[in-house]
């Protein structure tokens, strides 16, 4: 075809004769030819005819999110300093959506225990581009979000509608029985507009594009490849999180330990309530229970020995300004009483959120530790009214991952009121007494109760002999 003349008009003829004939296959994306006995099915009209019938309902953001997910964005040079493992996540959004989501994040945040954002906006018109930048640097800042938005209109709307059509059409068995070649067409155009889509997606998305602007607090950042742009969120985490203690240990200091590292976690916290005192809480060989001893409690300066007693430091005591900070919220938490239970939600969402940044996984060490470093009148009730008559790894662990399901109330205690406890507890438990400085004498009168209970005669509860 090309060899029969020098003529431009005629070769641009005979090739478009040959791809109506389908001897050819125009891959219209990359603008490549190939040599193809196609299908007589109009499948560019059934294409047009499919966009049609979706195209008002279709959901771009959501299709991107589903078929080229945004990645992951891990400032190193933070996390390396701070012994975390941080990350910003990504999203599209458009517009229109932007505008609703802003509106929504200005009063609460991020969820808690998010790090940070990468809102990468979808603008497919010149006006749109312009109606973002106005739109969140007219908007008060938010400090972990961070927007990328393209220099040039990008049509993406029409592309993955177009991948989203062709496969629609895969799944139609009526189509694809009319004629055996039309699967593999079919498969053909998907390639070619997939491969479309990935390289509109890269305009967005990539930090080497010189066409996309990353827009933090209304100013713009200086980002020419990936690893500035990990530069920039590690110094944007830096100055968000500045109060973050460091724990090296990156077993447990995260969201979401794994199940094994979870149950370690119970035996840690069980040797704290049951072994307060002993050297290394009793734990016995070099498993990871051990190892979140030494670096959560141990070398954080938490657990320490004074003249050969092991014990739980004052929050004066603790070098680290920040674990500091955070031990003397704790304190407070279990000390100060109050006449309504403590929000102790929003004081785990306040450890999670800055300038504090507290791993999911750390906080109930964290709280078993404070229950015997901070003693005082305590009643944890579930949300059904059971009291909980003993706290052990399991409740802890259940109170701070559902902590609505719970009640945790300091109470407001005298000095005749602890005078009155003391007696009542010795009544009926006169065993064993302690110091009303260092007790939870709520606790310990249930427990004599208890015990008074189970050690009397069994006709004893039951007895009309004795007056009401």
């Amino acid at each position: 075809a090309l060899s029969c003349s020098n003529d431009t008009k005629l070769i641009k003829k005979t090739i478009k004769g040959l791809i109506n004939r389908k001897l050819l296959l125009h891959r219209k994306h990359t603008g490549q030819l190939a040599i193809w006995h196609g299908t007589d099915v109009d499948l560019r009209g059934r294409l047009a005819e499919e966009q049609s019938k979706f195209g008002e309902g279709f959901d771009v953001e959501e299709f991107l999110e589903r078929e080229f997910p945004p990645p992951v964005w891990r400032p190193t040079l933070y996390n390396d300093q701070h012994q975390i493992r941080r990350y910003f996540r990504s999203r599209y959004l458009s517009p229109k959506h932007l505008k609703s989501w802003l509106n929504e994040l200005a009063p609460k945040g991020l969820e808690p225990g998010t790090d940070g954002e990468v809102i990468y906006v979808l603008c497919d018109k010149s006006e749109e581009i312009e109606q973002t930048r106005e739109l969140i640097t007219g908007d008060e800042p938010h400090e972990q979000v961070v927007f990328a938005i393209p220099g040039n209109p990008v049509s993406l709307r029409d592309a993955t509608l177009e991948v989203a059509s062709l496969e629609r059409m895969q799944l139609d068995e009526n189509l694809l029985g009319r004629d055996p070649l039309v699967a593999t067409e079919l498969q053909q155009m998907l390639d070619d507009s997939r491969a479309n889509v990935a390289r509109l997606v890269e305009k967005v998305i990539s930090p080497a594009s010189e066409h996309v602007s990353w827009i933090y607090k209304g100013r713009e950042l200086s980002v020419s490849s990936a690893s500035e742009l990990r530069r920039q969120l590690s110094a944007i985490l830096t100055g968000v999180f500045p109060k973050t203690p460091i724990f090296n240990n990156e077993m447990i200091v995260r969201q979401k330990p794994s199940p094994n590292i979870v149950n370690s976690r119970k035996k840690l916290v069980l040797g704290i309530l049951e072994r307060y005192g002993q050297d290394k809480l009793g734990l016995e060989g070099e498993f990871a229970d051990a190892s979140m001893f030494r670096t959560i409690l141990l070398h954080s300066g938490l657990y320490k020995n004074e003249k050969g007693r092991w014990r739980f430091a004052q929050p004066k005591e603790v070098e680290d300004e920040s674990l500091a900070e955070i031990w003397a919220r704790f304190s407070e938490l279990l000390t100060k009483p109050e006449k309504a239970p403590k929000d102790f939600a929003g004081f785990i969402r306040t450890l999670q959120a800055p300038p504090y940044g507290v791993r999911m996984g750390v906080i109930p060490i964290l709280f078993a530790a404070a229950l015997k470093a901070f003693p005082s009148a305590l009643s944890l009730v579930r949300s059904n009214g059971e009291y909980v008559a003993d706290i052990l790894p399991t409740e802890i662990e259940e109170l701070c991952k559902a902590p609505h399901a719970f009640q945790l109330s300091v109470l407001p205690l005298g000095l005749d009121e602890k005078a009155y406890l003391c007696d009542l507890r010795d009544i009926f438990d006169p065993s064993e007494k302690s110091t009303t400085e260092t007790m939870d004498l709520i606790r310990e009168c249930y427990d004599a109760i208890e015990m008074w209970k189970h050690t009397s005669p069994p006709g004893a509860l039951d007895s009309r002999l004795v007056s009401p």
